[in-house]
């Protein structure tokens, strides 16, 4: 996903989506993996968390310096759908937001 983030779609170059050229919301929402556990083989925890933790990163380093902290990144999961996808995506979240107080799970 890390890669994607800077795409205006998956087809096209990086950095073609110029992020300083947008309206900064107040909140982002991410509801961000469920085609990763739509498969007969869900990723491992490890490749997950990391994963989704490098898109964290990305998301901060590359979005947030442009909106300043007051931006909200809010991490959304459907228990329903995939218990261990949320139990990973709340891992990861939780990793990442002792440095970050405004990324949020729920």
């Amino acid at each position: 996903m890390p890669s994607l983030f800077s795409r205006v779609s998956d087809n096209s170059k990086e950095n073609t989506y110029k992020i300083e050229d947008k309206y900064l919301p107040d909140a982002l929402f991410l509801f961000i993996g469920t085609n990763d556990y739509s498969n007969i083989k869900n990723p491992s925890m490890n490749n997950f968390v990391t994963g989704y933790v490098e898109m964290l990163n990305k998301i901060v380093k590359d979005y947030i310096i442009y909106a300043g902290e007051g931006t909200k990144i809010i991490n959304v999961c459907d228990i329903e759908f995939n218990e261990e996808l949320c139990f990973n995506v709340k891992k990861a979240v939780n990793s990442f937001s002792y440095a970050y107080k405004f990324v949020y799970y729920v």
